[in-house]
């Protein structure tokens, strides 16, 4: 009958081994949630980045759109015309505008507009667009 008590006994509590491996199972869970955490909050602003840049690139092209045909520089090319403040939270951000004459076609102008700057991880991001724009002739 003694036995049987004292087995009763020890088996009531958790020993030092389980404790020490459920908290490092918890640990381990805490770590791989903050790890997804800090890499969601990373991918987030990236994209914040890269929506901020197409929306920079958008304003310049139909800035030069609005422009009359005769007034646009034919040239390799030229600086973006975005300022200090639309540029500032992309880091190191440089802009470039490129405008030159389709070849087969008069009256018709390939804009390039382009836009690097560094993101997260200092990696170099370089995001742009291109269009026509073509000289409107005289419409009754």
């Amino acid at each position: 009958m003694r036995s049987s008590t004292c087995t009763k006994k020890r088996q009531r509590g958790a020993t030092l081994l389980e404790i020490i491996c459920s908290l490092t199972l918890l640990s381990l869970g805490v770590f791989a949630s903050m790890q997804v955490f800090h890499q969601s909050a990373q991918h987030t602003l990236f994209l914040a980045q890269e929506q901020r840049a197409l929306r920079i690139l958008e304003n310049e092209i139909e800035r030069l759109r609005a422009l009359p045909f005769a007034e646009l520089p034919v040239a390799e090319e030229i600086p973006l015309r975005a300022g200090a403040d639309e540029l500032a939270p992309l880091a190191e951000a440089r802009g470039s505008v490129t405008i030159s004459d389709a070849p087969a076609v008069p009256g018709l102008h390939e804009v390039r507009v382009a836009l690097s700057w560094q993101g997260p991880q200092a990696r170099r991001i370089s995001r742009s667009l291109s269009t026509l724009i073509a000289e409107t002739g005289d419409v009754p």
